[in-house]
């Protein structure tokens, strides 16, 4: 089952979690859906329901008042209403399945719902009315014997597409400046693509690590064990790019703590959705930004100046979601970097392995990678991040 959400949810509890759980067998998968179609539905919705007050209003009100001034005016005024009534409700809906323990005030969800209405109506007034008036203007003088309500519902779809172009453009500008934001405050990047499955531990996790290591030429890098806390924050999420921050302690074969502040954005998408295949593929294109600290952290380090843009969009104070795990075996492949396969296990998912694959730049071998995996082992592939896994 492949489910398709549009929402930001905080990370969250931590509890022990069994593969067989209902949020993880029946929604494995979660997409964020195209940049595009989801401007597109959100504010051709959006328009619809403020076209439909706009004509229910105007003929109400003429009922009781004749003047044509007013009239003329009662539509565009009124409209405006309907560019917050389905975000309003979308706000509603995520504040009622958030869980109790995660679920900030009410008005903050408000807030979101008002604030994404004032985008469309933004939207509406500064490229939809103004393209929609130019193709009228241009049909109803070019064509004459074109029927108006054709030309209409012609502007009107062709507007919300060039909404939609827009917003997507804008999105990616704005991810850009973040990104050079970032490097410019010592943040050292780095992007590939990644696929997670779930084993359960009663299979033979040593006879499938020599299948890999045979099969895909690896060497054992190393063996680690970390701690990350995931923050609170108020990134934006960027084209369905989601946003993820986190510090994380690192204590290497050496036994030396290192700290790392780490942002990643990351977007889930199908590949070869056209191709028919025996399997359906799941990865991720994620981009991370790491900032190494002094030692293991300490919160007086994210105040440095140069990070001090970074930590204001941090809620440090309302805690964090810790996860410890550690990586059990760590393998690359012995010709180059390009293929990084890990097992891990972590805390609370004490019945489970996750397998991560991660790879730069090289969709077939991903490709290639997770058709084996999926053929040769009994796996789940899923879109979640580990601290979704312990919901």
């Amino acid at each position: 089952m492949v489910c398709t959400h549009h929402h930001h949810h905080d990370p969250p509890s931590c509890e022990q979690k069994s593969i067989d759980k209902k949020n993880i067998a029946d929604e494995p998968i979660v997409l964020p859906g195209s940049p595009f179609w989801n401007v597109f539905r959100r504010f051709g919705r959006d328009q619809t329901i403020a076209t439909v007050i706009d004509i229910v209003g105007t003929g109400i009100v003429s009922l009781f008042i004749t003047n044509i001034l007013f009239l003329s005016l009662t539509g565009p005024i009124i409209e405006k209403i309907g560019f917050f009534i389905g975000n309003i409700k979308d706000a509603i809906a995520i504040y009622k399945t958030t869980t109790k323990e995660k679920r900030k005030s009410f008005s903050s969800y408000l807030f979101h719902g008002i604030k994404k209405g004032s985008v469309s109506l933004i939207e509406d007034l500064v490229v939809h009315d103004p393209i929609y008036i130019l193709i009228m203007y241009f049909g109803l003088s070019t064509y004459t014997s074109t029927p108006i309500w054709l030309l209409a519902g012609a502007a009107f779809i062709f507007s919300i597409f060039v909404v939609a172009f827009i917003e997507n453009i804008i999105d990616e500008y704005r991810f850009s400046r973040l990104k050079k934001s970032l490097i410019n405050s010592g943040f050292k990047s780095e992007s590939f693509l990644e696929s997670r499955f779930l084993i359960q531990k009663n299979n033979n996790i040593n006879e499938m690590i020599k299948k890999l290591k045979k099969h895909f030429n690896l060497k054992l890098v190393n063996r680690q064990i970390y701690e990350d806390d995931y923050l609170d924050h108020n990134f934006t999420h960027y084209s369905g790019r989601k946003p993820k921050v986190r510090i994380r302690s690192i204590k290497d074969t050496k036994l030396k703590n290192i700290g790392r502040l780490e942002l990643s954005y990351s977007r889930h998408y199908e590949l070869d959705k056209k191709d028919i295949h025996q399997w359906r593929f799941f990865p991720a294109k994620k981009e991370k930004f790491s900032y190494n600290l002094d030692k293991k952290y300490n919160l007086s380090e994210l105040k440095k100046k140069e990070l001090r843009w970074f930590t204001k969009k941090l809620a440090i104070q309302k805690g964090s979601q810790k996860i410890n795990f550690k990586i059990i075996l760590y393998y690359k492949n012995k010709n180059s970097n390009e293929l990084i396969i890990s097992i891990d296990e972590v805390k609370g998912l004490e019945n489970l392995y996750i397998l991560e694959v991660k790879v730069v730049n090289d969709i077939i071998l991903l490709r290639k990678v997770m058709r084996f995996v999926m053929l040769e082992f009994p796996v789940i592939q899923t879109t979640r991040e580990k601290s979704e896994l312990q919901e």
